[in-house]
């Protein structure tokens, strides 16, 4: 099973794959989301983990493109937020389907247990 990892921080990155690993995906990280966004139907992830902070703009024609073709149940997809998201992207992100938002921190145990759960939830 594969997961596509759309984050600039290396160290997030390196933090995710740790706490990913253990549920049997195999991480792929991009940088860049237009890369990511072409590479979508050749990647084909069980789920997506996508900092919102760092692509305010991108993460929602990635999850577009996804639902399109595959559905929360298909494929599970994750924002990562920053300090300030608001309420109006909070609504998009459900509207769009997005299946969990989560803290960026996720060193925080109480943040480190949502996001495995959300994980744990849609992955089979």
């Amino acid at each position: 099973m594969k997961a596509l990892l759309v984050v600039e921080d290396d160290d997030l990155a390196e933090m995710v794959r740790c706490n990913v690993q253990p549920l049997g995906l195999d991480i792929i990280h991009y940088r860049d989301p237009i890369k990511a966004l072409d590479n979508l139907d050749e990647i084909a992830p069980d789920a997506v983990i996508m900092s919102a902070r760092d692509y305010p703009r991108h993460w929602k024609t990635i999850v577009v493109d996804i639902r399109a073709a595959r559905p929360k149940a298909a494929c599970a997809i994750i924002l990562l937020k920053g300090e300030y998201f608001p309420f109006e992207e909070a609504a998009k992100a459900a509207y769009l389907g997005v299946n969990g938002v989560i803290k960026e921190n996720i060193s925080e145990p109480a943040e480190l247990d949502r996001f495995v759960q959300i994980l744990k939830r849609y992955i089979q």
